[in-house]
């Protein structure tokens, strides 16, 4: 899997500033549970925080040749954010990306309860939006992210 990362970024990032072009789940998301910033090595671990619950996700990447789409197995773990909003808990998940696409669909639920499944999908903020987002621009202030931590937001090109 490290060989196609190797291959796939120089050329995911080969086009305009302002488009996303990613290799899997690197990069900033507007999701289900608010803003979902998403480190990934070369490897295919990933590595983020989300808004709700000040929520950490740690994963792997695989790809899935038969569906032409990166699947994102992970575990997260939640506390409660600063607006009192999430609680104390954690669990396991799946995100799926289409290849070519910058919208992921899946799900979550806690521990030792499948039968707790919810769905959690997002989309993958622009790297003007993130840009601004980082510059203190308008896009600061919007997305909730006075409760997200602003050093945790990822720039989608950066992988």
């Amino acid at each position: 899997m490290q060989n196609i990362f190797v291959t796939a970024t120089p050329l995911a990032h080969a086009d305009a500033s302002d488009v996303v072009r990613s290799v899997g789940f690197h990069g900033t998301w507007a999701t289900t549970y608010g803003i979902m910033s998403l480190r990934q090595d070369a490897k295919g671990a990933v590595s983020g925080v989300y808004w709700y619950g000040r929520g950490e996700i740690e994963g792997n990447i695989e790809i899935n040749h038969d569906e032409s789409a990166v699947v994102m197995r992970f575990d997260w773990s939640q506390t409660q954010n600063i607006s009192g909003i999430g609680s104390r808990s954690q669990g396991r998940g799946v995100f799926v990306l289409a290849a070519g696409y910058e919208v992921f669909f899946g799900y979550w639920y806690r521990l030792g309860d499948p039968s707790s499944t919810q769905l959690w999908s997002g989309t993958r903020l622009s790297r003007d939006i993130v840009t601004n987002i980082l510059a203190g621009g308008e896009f600061s202030q919007t997305f909730g992210l006075s409760q997200h931590p602003l050093a945790r937001i990822v720039d989608p090109g950066t992988l």
